[in-house]
């Protein structure tokens, strides 16, 4: 190596003389990345762990890996993302409570006790009541509400019959007393 390029290495930061190697200039390669350094959540050397757990929405390919894993459009990741965070597991229950809510509306299984937690708070109404209304319509969301909707007007205007009723029965025993009344005077 010509004496020249020696001068030029051996000025640098990163370059020191070997005295093993005769004497010739090796440069220093740093022990760790910046990504290392700030602890970014993207490190392509490190595998799993930290790495794993979460969503760099810079780098495209962990947009599109996680967009294809999620079954969803880059711009819901983001959505996603900006609602709960980069943490992979956050963005897999937020995505999964999004689909329930929008796939999930039509049907109620009644097998899962989540789906019947969820009517059952949807309808305001026991899950004992909500099992019963779907063997009497069946499993479609629309048309359990339509029935249990039906059943709480039909249970109020009995209601109000029955006042009415008594209410009735109330002003006759009136009557009768004020003509008993009238009849001893």
């Amino acid at each position: 190596m010509p004496i020249a390029a020696q001068s030029r290495f051996v000025d640098s930061p990163q370059a020191r003389i070997c005295p093993a190697a005769g004497g010739r200039v090796r440069l220093r390669v740093p022990d760790s990345s910046p990504r290392q350094e700030h602890g970014m959540a993207d490190n392509k050397k490190k595998r799993g762990g930290a790495d794993a757990a979460l969503i760099a929405m810079s780098e495209a390919y962990e947009v599109a890996y996680w967009s294809k894993k999620l079954k969803i459009t880059p711009a819901q990741l983001k959505a996603a993302v900006k609602t709960v965070g980069h943490s992979a597991r956050k963005v897999e229950a937020y995505i999964g409570e999004q689909k329930h809510k929008a796939a999930d509306r039509a049907l109620i299984a009644i097998t899962q006790p989540h789906e019947v937690r969820y009517w059952s708070k949807k309808f305001k109404v026991t899950p004992a009541k909500l099992k019963t209304a779907v063997a009497a319509v069946g499993h479609s969301s629309k048309n359990v509400g339509a029935y249990l909707a039906k059943k709480k007007t039909t249970k109020k205007a009995v209601k109000k019959a029955a006042k009415k009723k008594t209410a009735k029965k109330k002003t006759a025993k009136r009557t009768l007393k004020k003509a008993s009344k009238k009849k001893a005077a």
